[in-house]
């Protein structure tokens, strides 16, 4: 697998085994070791890369097309997944679960990843979070479909 992309001006490529660290509120910023991850080549890349980092489960190609490219049809769909997913394992590598049929985010490696950092906080001080009630406080997009994406990862972006 290639080496991750590391971001300009950055000094030697961070090691593969070192946690990732993605701080998805306020905006989209990945790290490994320390030096900030770059090469992500569309925010629609970006999106699904917190997609999958908060969802923690495995998701269908198809639905994770349909999500980001509902707009086209389902093999031009799946063609931009393909790519959007080659980008990633280059820049996150072995932090994706990636079959014929699935792809999700690899819990079992090391990561941080700030949204569990602020409930785990919320739990702590007793005030869990309601899943439920913030998925009913999420507006719907045009289509039905709620959410507006990460502040800076978009879905609808390219």
């Amino acid at each position: 697998m290639a080496t991750p992309s590391r971001a300009s001006g950055a000094g030697e490529a961070p090691p593969p085994e070192a946690p990732l660290h993605l701080e998805l509120l306020g905006g989209l910023r990945a790290a490994r070791g320390g030096i900030p991850l770059g090469g992500f080549a569309s925010q629609k890349a970006r999106a699904l890369l917190a997609y999958l980092a908060i969802t923690g489960r495995p998701h269908a190609r198809a639905a994770l097309a349909g999500l980001l490219w509902g707009e086209l049809p389902e093999a031009d769909a799946r063609t931009n997944l393909r790519g959007v997913l080659m980008n990633l394992q280059r820049v996150v590598g072995p932090h994706l679960q990636v079959t014929r049929e699935t792809i999700a985010f690899d819990r079992g490696r090391p990561y941080w990843l700030d949204v569990e950092a602020f409930e785990a906080g919320l739990r702590r001080r007793g005030a869990a979070p309601d899943p439920a009630a913030l998925e009913r406080r999420v507006p719907r997009r045009p289509g039905g479909a709620r959410g507006a994406g990460v502040r800076g990862v978009a879905a609808g972006a390219a």
